[in-house]
């Protein structure tokens, strides 16, 4: 009896602490698995893990950027070297899309989950001088090579045909799924609770998750936060995720709005999935978004969202979200006190965010990055 053919999904370094991308990487091994030993093939996972190599060079100046680099440069190229090929292989992040120099690129998927540095090179160039076109370029170069690629949404499909001049028919569209767990507060003595656990004021909370990088447009959120306070509106700011930047925290001095913000920093998942239940609303207006979990995370757990009307945002989210424009406050502050203060619109919202927020599981995310799979392997 001959060997199971194999299937390799190709993760990323946990010391690079991408954890957007290994969480990707777990849940779709997960669902994958069933699907994958149903039909006699085998499964692996393989990923470097550069922590005790590169741990020297992290304490340098630049040294975290330093060892990425030589992560996906160096030591994940020679571990591929030193082990088997698979008869397919899945890339999980574009960013490591050069490792398919190393592969069969007719047996090779590749996952893209965005093209932030590509979409938005100006505004990025402007807040992150040390900003490398040709660097990322370099990175995602094994895109357009892959038998296939798997884009998290239409709108990234239409960046990569439009940046790179990926093929229509090898691009196919997968959104993520969401993770178990996410659900409604079961009443609003549950929702007093979780807001109690945080000690949190009276005043209505709106909460933003994520990173702080420029393409998110936390510059917004904090103007529009500005608007609301000139209308003398109680709002606070709840910040869950990377600290603010250093010109964040000038303009937050600036607009005078430091007591309307409380900043959490990262929280484990147990406390973010208690915040969703905290606040009351989550503002999300990215200047781009390749999919947008954050906002698909808040309906599911029976939160409204205010978002960007750029990127996959108002794709993703559809009628369940409001949809705004991202360079104006004004309009996102009277999205706010609509919500605030009109319940059948929150009770409305909310209701079709719940259903909205069901479409993404990963069975369903396992089930078509299967078939894509089946088509290469047949």
């Amino acid at each position: 009896m001959g060997s199971k053919l194999r299937i390799r999904l190709l993760g990323n370094d946990p010391a690079d602490r991408q954890w957007s991308m290994l969480e990707y990487g777990s849940q779709l091994r997960s669902a994958l698995a069933p699907l994958v030993e149903a039909a006699g093939f085998k499964l692996e996972a393989v990923s470097p893990d550069s922590r005790s190599q590169t741990a020297w060079l992290r304490k340098l100046p630049l040294g975290k950027t330093a060892a990425m680099y030589a992560s996906r440069c160096l030591i994940y190229p020679r571990l591929l070297s030193r082990t088997q090929p698979a008869d397919l292989e899945h890339i999980l992040d574009h960013g490591n899309s050069r490792l398919i120099r190393r592969l069969n690129p007719e047996r090779t998927v590749i996952t893209c989950h965005d093209l932030v540095p590509l979409v938005l090179k100006e505004r990025l160039r402007s807040v992150w001088p040390r900003f490398s076109e040709a660097a990322y370029r370099d990175a995602v170069s094994g895109l357009p090579q892959a038998a296939a690629v798997l884009a998290d949404s239409a709108s990234t499909r239409q960046d990569l045909m439009r940046l790179l001049g990926g093929r229509p028919e090898r691009i196919h569209v997968v959104p993520l799924g969401l993770q178990p767990g996410l659900q409604p507060p079961a009443g609003p003595a549950a929702r007093a609770a979780a807001r109690r656990a945080f000690d949190f004021p009276e005043d209505p909370l709106l909460l933003h998750v994520g990173q702080s990088a420029g393409y998110k447009n936390i510059e917004g959120i904090l103007r529009c936060l500005r608007v609301l306070a000139d209308r003398k509106r109680p709002a606070r700011l709840v910040r869950a995720g990377a600290p603010f930047s250093r010109s964040q925290k000038q303009l937050i001095v600036q607009l005078g709005i430091g007591e309307r913000i409380t900043d959490l920093g990262p929280l484990p998942r147990p406390l973010l999935l208690q915040l969703y239940h905290a606040t009351d609303l989550l503002l999300f207006p990215s200047w781009y978004e390749g999919f947008g979990l954050p906002p698909l995370e808040a309906m599911a757990s029976g939160l409204p969202v205010i978002a960007s009307d750029r990127g996959s945002l108002a794709e993703v989210l559809g009628e369940a979200a409001r949809i705004v424009p991202p360079d104006r406050p004004e309009a996102m502050a009277e999205a706010v006190e609509q919500l605030l203060e009109t319940p059948a619109l929150r009770e409305e919202m909310t209701r079709k965010g719940v259903i909205q927020a069901a479409r993404f599981n990963w069975k369903e995310s396992a089930a078509k990055t299967w078939a894509v799979y089946q088509t290469l392997l047949s």
